[in-house]
């Protein structure tokens, strides 16, 4: 739906009226345009909303003009309508005060940039010197894709390395989408890996250790980086490396008959840095300090992200045993790169408390049920331990209570309405071995 409501000036003073005409010629009502407003606006900014309708302050104010920005605007694909008006300003100045009236079209996505030459940042000034409305997310839609790619392509071409640009819309997460413009050829793929300053750990452990996540993928700079910060940089940092990079990454292609890239990285590996202070978040004194010997962090040795991870996650066992069972513990770290150390931070975030419910027991008679109820040991509303059940079940079969006990389970029902866990155990008999019988 597109709003257009123009008003103008029904009456004016016989000295406005002259004003205007000595100004225009014969039309007095040609004044200028004195102010411009931008209503409805969210994702884009009015300033360059309005370099996109090519109107300023000072412009003569006519349908004409007005039609063509409003169409200006139509024609980016980001607007599912557009209106203006203007009216006349009171004042000594004749002339207009004029109002865009804009609907933008939802939702914008992220533009992500694959296999193109030069960087994002060279890419995304090249898109915004050519369009002023230009954010970095757009809707995807195949107006807004088809100039993008057209810009695109246009920038390849002055860098003496053109290519056919295309974009779609693609997943990166559950829920989490980008608009990704790459080449329209297949990517050369990753076939070989090799490194230069690496010393604390050998060539091939680190090549075995990218190339179970690199060797065949399609190359880009950006999704290799990703992958060497989440293959390498851990085992970096399990050594006390902390501020290891990756520099100068650079390809070549492989000589037949072997197809793909060599990718050559260089590896600054950086200091060793010790563990400085380890402190919990979310506890009380008592808490922090028998969660801390839990977590089993000394400090003032080589940091090893490895054992602080490990020790996040047993802090995290601890106080599920104690009842929150959606309980998170995430792991803040402050590098100090002047005395070489780092301060860890175990923030703890126990969420609600859930006690035990009811019990129930399947495969057992009266009299070995009423049996497994006296061992079991825990009451409706003690704290909910999400270990107890497997570890009670192995003492029953420790126990020898019951002959020819066969496999056992447990199940658990939480209830989010009453941070319940209501327990179900099943026995069942252990099956006849070939040839022989069980005693009466």
């Amino acid at each position: 739906m597109l709003l257009i409501a123009v008003s103008t000036i029904c009456a004016q003073t016989s000295s406005r009226k002259k004003s205007a005409a000595a100004a225009t010629g014969d039309n007095p009502l040609a004044l200028p345009v004195l102010s411009i407003t931008v209503k409805g606006n969210q994702q884009f900014s009015a300033k360059a909303i309005l370099a996109a309708t090519g109107i300023k302050v000072g412009d003569i104010a006519t349908k004409d003009a007005f039609e063509s920005a409003r169409q200006k605007l139509v024609d980016t694909g980001l607007f599912d309508s557009v209106g203006y008006q203007y009216k006349p300003m009171a004042g000594k100045k004749p002339g207009y005060a004029a109002e865009f009236q804009v609907s933008e079209v939802k939702p914008l996505y992220k533009v992500q940039f694959t296999g193109l030459p030069g960087t994002d940042e060279e890419i995304s000034k090249y898109l915004e010197s050519r369009d002023p409305l230009y954010t970095g997310s757009v809707p995807p839609t195949q107006q807004i894709i088809k100039r993008l790619a057209d810009f695109i392509e246009a920038y390849t071409a002055a860098r003496n390395k053109p290519a056919k640009v295309i974009g779609k819309l693609q997943p990166i997460g559950p829920n989490d989408f980008v608009v990704e413009f790459s080449p329209d050829a297949p990517l050369p793929a990753v076939a070989r890996v090799e490194f230069t300053g690496n010393e604390a750990i050998d060539e091939p452990t680190l090549q075995n250790s990218i190339g179970a996540v690199a060797f065949g993928l399609p190359y880009t700079e950006r999704n290799f980086r990703e992958l060497l910060d989440g293959q390498l940089r851990p085992m970096y940092e399990a050594l006390g490396h902390m501020r290891v990079r990756f520099e100068d990454i650079s390809t070549e292609p492989i000589p037949p008959p072997t197809k793909g890239l060599l990718v050559n990285v260089k590896i600054v590996e950086g200091a060793v840095y010790k563990l400085g202070s380890v402190k919990i978040n979310g506890a009380s004194k008592e808490e922090r300090d028998e969660l801390l010997h839990v977590a089993g962090l000394k400090p003032g040795g080589t940091v090893n992200f490895d054992t602080v991870n490990e020790g996040a996650a047993k802090v995290k066992k601890a106080v599920r045993r104690v009842g929150y069972f959606n309980v998170t513990v995430t792991v803040d770290r402050t590098i100090d790169d002047v005395n070489k150390k780092v301060d860890v931070m175990f923030k703890v975030d126990r969420g609600d408390k859930y006690v035990f419910g009811d019990l129930t027991i399947n495969g057992l008679d009266l009299n070995g049920e009423d049996a497994v109820r006296k061992m079991w040991g825990k009451k409706p509303g003690d704290a909910y331990n999400p270990d107890y059940a497997e570890h009670f079940l192995a003492e029953v079969k420790d126990a020898g209570i019951f002959d020819y006990l066969g496999p056992t389970h447990s199940a658990v029902k939480m209830n989010e309405a009453t941070h319940t866990a209501d327990v179900t155990l099943s026995f069942t008999a252990e099956k006849p071995k070939p040839g022989k019988k069980r005693p009466n």
